[in-house]
């Protein structure tokens, strides 16, 4: 079966319309003149289906590429039909349950984006939830409340994060790098992460602890999804993980593993803040869970 043919088999439905629409015409701006790709996988195919079904709708030429059509997953590298497709996109988006082992495959798309231009919408992990709530808010609303929040930011050097979960941490921010706007309007070579609605940046350091009790990322969201039962605690210290801990004891020592395995993953690389306000509540995708209203940290 071509790649197409095992989109095409599912039905475009009516509910995921609104947020594919976002999807296409307001986050990738897809018109007429544009050459579009759409990476997907079996488990993702049927939210997918609407979204090709617009791409078809507002873009020109439309490549669908189902990794599972490419070889076993999890893939050790980008097949080359689909490298050669992104050389020739203008537009593209990238919607797939994520899976162990196959963090290169994904960044091997975002180099190729910022290496032709393409505007991308990435969206590893979405799910319906996802595609029926955060892909459907007023991202114009979002981006007059990152208008306030970065007049209240400007110039703080400190930014000290406590919650009643137990976080207690204080971010250094660097005078090196400002704040990154994720307000869903995508340009060429910047891909954002969809759903979204987030300020974020590289902090210098980070002390103290924080306490995840709302999602992870990654393929640990999909093999851990309820952290409100067993919350995971991260010690910083100098910026970077000294220790973690929690109920679910395999997956403290996952995480470890998984972020000393290379170079600089203990170290917190991003702090954001959520701005998405269609959202309420975390669900355990954090695709979804790191727009709601509120701050997170990513390692690496």
């Amino acid at each position: 079966m071509p790649d197409a043919a095992a989109v095409e088999c599912h039905e475009a439905r009516p509910e995921l319309r609104r947020g594919a629409q976002n999807v296409v015409r307001t986050c990738l701006a897809a018109g007429s003149d544009d050459r579009a790709v759409l990476i997907t996988d079996e488990a993702t195919a049927p939210l997918a289906a609407a979204v090709l079904a617009e791409l078809r709708s507002a873009a020109g030429e439309t490549a669908v590429f189902v990794l599972e059509r490419h070889g076993a997953r999890p893939l050790p590298s980008l097949p080359p039909a689909l490298a050669d497709a992104l050389a020739e996109a203008t537009v593209s988006a990238m919607m797939v349950r994520p899976e162990p082992g196959e963090l290169r495959v994904r960044a091997a798309v975002v180099e190729l984006v910022q290496l032709h231009g393409i505007r991308h919408a990435h969206m590893p992990g979405v799910d319906r939830e996802a595609m029926v709530t955060a892909m459907r808010a007023d991202y114009e609303v979002g981006a007059r409340l990152q208008d306030r929040l970065l007049d209240k930011l400007a110039g703080a050097e400190v930014v000290s994060v406590r919650t009643d979960a137990g976080t207690d941490l204080e971010v250094a921010l660097s005078a090196k790098h400002t704040w990154v706007r994720s307000d869903g309007l995508i340009k060429p070579g910047k891909p954002q992460n969809l759903p979204t609605g987030l300020l974020q940046t590289t902090p210098e350091s980070a002390e103290g602890i924080y306490v995840a009790d709302g999602a992870i990322g990654d393929w640990f969201g999909v093999r851990y999804p309820d952290l409100a039962s067993h919350p995971l605690t991260v010690e910083l210290r100098e910026g970077r993980v000294r220790s973690a801990s929690c109920e679910e004891q395999a997956l403290a020592r996952q995480l470890l593993l998984y972020v000393r395995s290379n170079p600089n993953g203990d170290r917190v690389g991003e702090l954001a803040v959520g701005t998405n306000l269609a959202l309420e509540g975390c669900l355990g995708n954090v695709l979804r869970d790191q727009n709601v209203p509120g701050a997170l940290i990513t390692l690496g």
